[in-house]
């Protein structure tokens, strides 16, 4: 940091605008102290960076989607890592670049306020997923990733990185699921963003799948570093932006989309052979990231690490930090199967079996863990019917990580059903059954379902723009049904839910296309 007498007045050096006294005092001071100069070093770099950006027409999806964030102003742009008085400032020095003394802020935090800048004019940037608190949860109960995965997640730009994704979506709800207390909307989230990420295959679908990642990014639990942003960075990718077409032409097939969508419908052996295939040959070393992954959900800790410390030596960012993420909780999964095998006596009460089946779910043991929460339903019975619901919601997901969808449903359509489950926890088990029937590819159950779902008083705002969000991709990616899409997501995109309503205008303007 600059020294604070001398703070105010480099960038007037940097412009020619001190007087010769001010100005000779000031080199002196740079001359001794180091601080001052290295500030001087990175304005400069600033000051070659911007005048080497050129202005761009913008496209009509741009308009559009700036259109969106105005009318949601106050529910969006408020990055955790940008001081308000930054964000307040940010749209004058973007709209009205007069000249290059604008980069006078520069000087009292150069970086956070050019990426709030970016992220206000560019329609980039992390934005609040609104709509409920933060759970605290117990640092016992979760894995921390040493890694911050969301971080390189922002730097994708084709279909393939942005499908890694799913990773991400896969850590969140599972640690939205070992909370002490459920997460039951994070999980719901979770899903939806997880399910619509294992399809990426297109740039449209990839401009969505960025604003879900970020979405997911908000709500996580654990405390992820905060980025150190580079100006360079967002300019790179903000130019990217206005020279790529929202809609260009497509990139090749990925040769993981099968295995994805085979895993997606709960066919894990099937989709592990396919991706076992792609490895085997070499030419894809992000398929040792799809297989690592794969085998950490099914339980087969010694096959999973294997894979993920090849696909830590990847040269693709995005893949060495989803691996090294999925290493953490290959570390934490046999530190719990560590304290399983520690466990004296049988459960014999609702608590010990509920508890038993957060360290199975923390173990990747998803089969053991979907029997003990079951019953810690049946032991909590009518004595406890929230604990009982808590579970079978809990044990329901379960059933779906094992790739038994159709059990998955089942028991979501029980919780959702039950009249003694709360509201939140009863429309989350919703969107769950209406996303597991669109993973075994009945779509119209899955809309039907959606359609039930969203004729009940919804808790918030937040759970009912999920399920329309769902209900509306469903509506346009499978059933090609554009109207009624139309409906259903512009619902979403008029609900001021941030990166949710960004993501539903860019999907029914792919529709319109």
């Amino acid at each position: 940091m600059a020294c604070p007498n001398t703070k105010l007045e480099l960038q007037a050096y940097l412009d020619g605008e001190l007087a010769p006294a001010r100005r000779a005092a000031l080199e002196e001071h740079l001359a001794q102290c180091e601080e001052c100069r290295r500030e001087v070093e990175e304005l400069k770099a600033v000051l070659q960076v911007l005048g080497g950006w050129q202005d761009r027409e913008v496209s009509r999806e741009f308009e559009l989607s700036l259109g969106t964030k105005v009318a949601t102003e106050d529910k969006i742009l408020k990055p955790e890592f940008v001081r308000p008085t930054a964000v307040a400032a940010a749209p004058a020095v973007a709209a009205a670049p007069a000249r290059r003394r604008t980069l006078a802020w520069a000087v009292s935090g150069w970086r956070a306020a050019a990426l709030a800048a970016a992220a206000a004019s560019a329609v980039i940037g992390v934005v609040a997923f609104t709509g409920k608190a933060p759970v605290n949860v117990p640092s016992r109960v979760i894995a921390r990733p040493s890694v911050d995965i969301f971080g390189v997640l922002s730097t994708a730009t084709t279909p393939s990185q942005v499908a890694d994704g799913c990773v991400y979506a896969a850590i969140v709800s599972k640690t939205a699921v070992t909370a002490e207390t459920l997460d039951a909307p994070r999980v719901a989230a979770s899903d939806v963003v997880y399910a619509f990420l294992d399809t990426v295959d297109s740039q449209a679908d990839t401009n969505v799948g960025r604003k879900l990642i970020n979405l997911l990014a908000e709500s996580a639990t654990w405390e992820r570093p905060k980025p150190r942003v580079q100006l360079a960075t967002v300019l790179d990718g903000l130019g990217g932006l206005f020279v790529r077409d929202l809609y260009a032409a497509e990139p090749p097939a990925d040769p993981l989309a099968e295995g994805r969508r085979l895993e997606l419908q709960g066919r894990l052996r099937e989709a592990l052979s396919k991706y076992g295939d792609v490895a085997a040959q070499g030419k894809l070393p992000r398929a040792d990231l799809a297989v690592g992954s794969l085998r950490l959900r099914m339980g087969d800790l010694e096959g999973a690490q294997t894979a993920l410390e090849r696909a830590v030596g990847d040269t693709d960012a995005i893949v060495r930090a989803s691996a090294q993420g999925l290493l953490s909780e290959l570390t934490d999964a046999r530190r719990a199967r560590g304290k399983l095998a520690a466990l004296g006596a049988v459960p014999s009460t609702a608590a010990e079996w509920y508890r038993q089946g957060v360290l199975e779910v923390r173990a990747y043991d998803f089969r053991n863990a979907a029997n003990s929460f079951i019953k810690a339903a049946n032991a909590a019975g009518a004595s406890d019917p929230a604990l009982a619901q808590d579970a079978r919601f809990r044990s329901a997901w379960c059933h779906k990580e094992t790739g038994q969808i159709t059990t998955a449903v089942y028991g979501f359509r029980e919780v959702m059903g039950a009249s003694t489950t709360p509201g939140v926890l009863e429309y989350s088990a919703g969107i769950e059954q209406a996303v597991g029937l669109s993973r075994i590819s009945q779509y119209g159950e899955s809309v039907a379902a959606s359609k039930e779902l969203v004729k009940r008083q919804p808790p918030n705002r937040t759970l009912e723009a999920l399920a329309y969000f769902h209900k509306g991709s469903v509506e346009l990616r499978n059933l090609k049904d554009t109207n009624a899409a139309s409906e259903s997501l512009g619902r979403v995109q008029a609900s001021g839910q941030g990166n949710l309503s960004y993501a539903a205008l860019v999907l029914l303007n792919s529709g319109a296309q």
